[in-house]
């Protein structure tokens, strides 16, 4: 599937980005990991679901989109536009991938958490963190290294809270 390449969302006006979102929104991409495949599709508000599956060639959507999602990552806006990733087709999204994506953000100073959805900060009422990924603008080498530590177990630093943060996991 061909999409006509967008001038780049940081020079688009609020306008033009909220039509960029809505066109990409359900748009599945194979992302080229370690000689092979994962699949990612676009959510809300730029965010990115991953899903459980990764094969040597690429699957249609149809059987991609059977597979259970294991991340949702913060992208950086123009990632799925720059990364060189094939787009494979684009579909509307289900109920459960159309629902705000919840991040956390913490204060780097006062360590105090709050809880970042769809462009608005809640206060944190004690979700369980280990469930949401850190607010961000993920890049393509972070989210590659985040599949492979879940796909082939290779180091990633990005794969578990800071230990500061442990306190705010259920049972934990």
């Amino acid at each position: 599937m061909k999409m006509k390449r967008p001038k780049l969302p940081s020079r688009m006006t609020p306008a033009e980005f909220d039509a960029f979102q809505e066109e990409w929104k359900g748009t599945f991409l194979a992302i080229h990991i370690d000689g092979g495949f994962a699949y990612g599709r676009i959510v809300r508000d730029t965010s990115l679901a991953c899903y459980d599956l990764r094969s040597t060639t690429i699957l249609p959507i149809e059987e991609i989109e059977k597979a259970p999602v294991f991340l949702t990552a913060p992208v950086a806006e123009d990632f799925y536009v720059t990364a060189g990733w094939q787009v494979l087709g684009r579909k509307p999204l289900e109920p459960s991938l159309d629902q705000p994506v919840r991040y956390f953000r913490e204060d780097p100073i006062s360590g105090e958490i709050d809880i970042y959805v769809e462009g608005e900060f809640e206060p944190y009422a004690g979700e369980d963190l280990s469930k949401m990924e850190r607010a961000g603008a993920w890049t393509p080498p972070h989210l590659i290294s985040r599949l492979e530590h879940h796909f082939f177990g290779k180091p990633d630093k990005h794969a578990d809270l800071p230990p500061k943060l442990a306190k705010y996991r259920k049972g934990g």
